[in-house]
């Protein structure tokens, strides 16, 4: 399947010049079309959004950071899980044959065969989609399995999936190791208004890694969420009619805060205490 560009004349240019962008079915301006107001919300959304080295740095347990701030903000406007749940019931019908002492047909009908589909994370009015940061390659096969259900059964017109690039933002996380070791867990906890402990563990987790020999990067492995692994599916036709929007948070999205060069005044302020509550809230992320 060929990749599309429509997107260049529909999407605001504060999210093309920060996001990594991918489509089949000239999905943006599909979605546009049939639920502007959806289709505004997940790019209002994005738009506010804005990478950090928290976020390169810090565990977020088995969704990540990136994921629990998204799916934080979209559940705030209304967006809910979703599946297509399916049952088919066969009926064999058996026609009397002419000239025969036969009265009517017969029929025979077996139980109905029931299954559950896959959830897609976000789905509000005629739109769907999810958040893969960091995940197993895998779940992209139920992403995509997800938006052809919803979109064969008439649920919506399209889906949205946001994920990340590989190469340039494993680059930049190594930059952000390096200074987090240089600078040390308070420094950074200072500058980027994050929780000290969640620094201190990932110096502890580094330091682990590199005794034992192994990869110190997050985002190192070949074999999770991430555009090259979703071009793959886009262009074998995984998602059947259904148009594909995918947004690729990268090194663009990144806010700009580096540990080692903070902004005027930020060391004067408190080590952050946020709660995790707080760390998801929207009104708490980084400003434009």
């Amino acid at each position: 399947m060929q990749l599309t560009h429509g997107w260049r004349n529909v999407l605001p240019p504060k999210v093309v010049d920060r996001y990594e962008v991918l489509e089949t079915r000239n999905a943006a301006t599909i979605l546009k079309a049939t639920d502007l107001a959806a289709f505004t919300e997940v790019l209002q959304t994005l738009d506010r959004f804005s990478l950090t080295a928290a976020h390169l740095l810090l565990a977020g347990g088995n969704e990540g950071l990136v994921a629990k701030q998204l799916n934080a903000a979209m559940r705030k406007r209304g967006w809910r899980e979703a599946r297509v749940d399916t049952s088919v019931q066969h009926t064999l019908v058996k026609f009397r044959a002419p000239g025969t002492n036969e009265t009517a047909e017969t029929t025979w009908r077996p139980p109905a065969q029931s299954w559950e589909g896959y959830k897609a994370d976000w789905v509000k009015g005629r739109v769907a989609g999810d958040c893969e940061w960091n995940a197993k390659d895998g779940n992209l096969d139920r992403n995509f399995a997800s938006y052809r259900s919803l979109y064969e059964a008439g649920f919506i017109d399209g889906a949205v999936l946001v994920t990340r690039t590989m190469f340039d933002l494993r680059e930049l996380e190594a930059t952000l190791i390096s200074e987090l070791m240089q600078v040390g867990a308070e420094q950074a906890a200072a500058v980027t208004g994050y929780p000290l402990k969640g620094f201190k563990a990932s110096i502890e987790r580094i330091n682990k890694a590199r005794a034992e020999g192994k990869k110190e990067l997050r985002l190192g492995t070949t074999t999770s969420t991430n555009t090259t692994k979703i071009i793959e599916r886009l262009k074998r036709g995984d998602g059947g009619g259904c148009p594909i929007l995918v947004l690729g948070i990268c090194a663009r999205t990144f806010d700009g805060v580096r540990l080692n060069a903070p902004p005027p005044g930020r060391l004067t302020q408190p080590v952050a205490t946020l709660t995790e509550d707080e760390m998801l809230d929207e009104s708490n992320w980084a400003d434009e």
